[in-house]
């Protein structure tokens, strides 16, 4: 098979015209020279002097209409200016004329960082070594990852220890790990995910895992996953969230590189912290692209206090629209600013009537609020063999690039990189490891607004 591939190879013409390396910022397009007849195999007219390397992801479509996919497969063969693909099945009839689109890894890499809220790349533990202190996972550098990555292993979405990646192959990679509990290792069949994921280093906004919890006079001493090089430094705020419901609040006192530890605030809190809530930690009061958000914890007459404060970067004059049930209800004028709460006073309506009353509780935004955080682009309208290429019909006139980062409704939510967008059709390319959910036609592709 090896050497009639070759032979396919060379006997495809020569590229005539010059080609730089690619930025890596969007998909490269070729043409399909030369179908073999006895396996499952095409020759491309592009090589590693257009950006391609081996291992990288392709699929064949129909250069005219809708992209439809007619074959998947990847680079297994390379020369400077050719390549050849293998296919994940045997084609009915010869593909030779028609478009080959190819996902360099190194796009792969670049988008990484654009994946939206909340994905990330997630893979599952192989094998592991001595110690369980080493396991090799199932995903590598054709879903994005490097060395120095730092990954969460996690057990019935439970964290059990902490990483980083010491060598990256195509597809898999090698996790030197640290426990974060007593009574647990990892072991195969453990989960593994790119954390902090790339929408929480972009937002600031960290979401972890309450590990402990020990009584303490003022409230409660919690240990939570992530440490100093996640970004979890004393004096940041966590919000604590039992699925969606409001907890509570917490301020980190210290950390080391696994774990930290913080003290809830007994007045910011609806009930006692416990094991496995949600703790988000809050933007940086730097974070000039973050949305804060906080709890109207205490209502007088005209007046409010919200859990927010200097250590939020909250300034006097700053103004919170108070949001129930999706719509805003009220808006605060902050007036004294502390450490961590503010108090704020009721603003008239624009129209003159009163506002709302407040509720303990409330959420309060500071302002400006998006109008929306998900963008509706598109629906599935087919999904090619495996999972990993669809075609969404668009439904949106805001433009779609090749190489636009999106995200696809499954559940959980996958990420997905713009391959080719014709008319209302966008082909999209899912990278191993970027979506635990299974996609089916119906499913919309979103971008969201951080």
């Amino acid at each position: 098979m090896i050497a009639l591939v070759i032979h396919v190879l060379l006997a495809c013409p020569a590229d005539p015209a010059p080609a730089t390396r690619p930025s890596g910022s969007e998909p490269l397009f070729a043409s399909v020279t030369g179908t073999s007849e006895l396996e499952p195999v095409v020759a491309i007219d592009r090589g590693r002097r257009h950006g391609i390397a081996m291992g990288d992801a392709a699929a064949v479509v129909r250069p005219e209409g809708p992209a439809r996919v007619v074959a998947t497969g990847e680079v297994f063969l390379l020369q400077e200016d050719k390549a050849a693909l293998r296919l994940t099945a045997r084609p009915e009839s010869s593909l030779t004329g028609l478009r080959a689109i190819v996902i360099p890894s190194g796009l792969v890499a670049a988008a990484r960082t654009r994946m939206p809220e909340p994905t990330t790349v997630a893979g599952t533990i192989q094998a592991v070594g001595p110690g369980r202190r080493q396991a090799w996972i199932d995903r590598g550098g054709h879903s994005g990852l490097a060395p120095g990555d730092r990954m969460l292993v996690t057990r019935d979405d439970f964290p059990i220890a902490v990483g980083r990646l010491a060598l990256v192959t195509e597809n898999t990679a090698l996790l030197q790990c640290r426990s974060l509990v007593s009574n647990a290792l990892p072991q195969e069949g453990d989960e593994a995910e790119l954390w902090p994921s790339p929408a929480m280093r972009r937002t600031g906004r960290l979401e972890t895992m309450v590990m402990e919890v020990r009584p303490d006079p003022d409230g409660s001493i919690l240990r939570v996953a992530g440490g100093r090089s996640d970004g979890l430094a004393p004096e940041r705020i966590l919000d604590l969230f039992a699925g969606s419901e409001y907890v509570g609040m917490a301020g980190i006192t210290g950390a080391d590189d696994r774990l930290a530890t913080a003290k809830s605030m007994r007045a910011f809190c609806t009930t006692r912290p416990t094991v496995g809530l949600r703790a988000v930690a809050r933007p940086p009061a730097g974070a000039s692209n973050a949305r804060l958000e906080a709890r109207v914890f205490d209502v007088r007459e005209n007046y409010a206090l919200i859990s927010a404060g200097r250590s939020d970067g909250v300034l006097p004059g700053q103004t919170f629209a108070v949001i129930r049930n999706g719509r805003v209800v009220a808006r605060l004028e902050v007036k004294v600013v502390e450490v961590d709460f503010a108090g704020a006073q009721p603003l008239p309506r624009a129209d003159g009537a009163t506002p709302a009353p407040l509720n303990r509780w409330d959420v309060a935004v500071r302002e400006p609020v998006p109008e929306s955080q998900v963008e509706t682009l598109g629906t599935v309208a087919e999904v090619a063999r495996g999972g990993d290429w669809v075609r969404a019909v668009g439904q949106s006139s805001r433009l779609i690039r090749r190489g636009d980062v999106l995200r696809v409704a499954t559940e959980p939510p996958s990420a997905a990189i713009v391959a080719d967008v014709a008319g209302f059709d966008v082909l999209v390319y899912i990278p191993p490891g970027w979506g635990r959910g299974t996609i089916r036609s119906g499913q919309t592709l979103e971008r969201t607004v951080e």
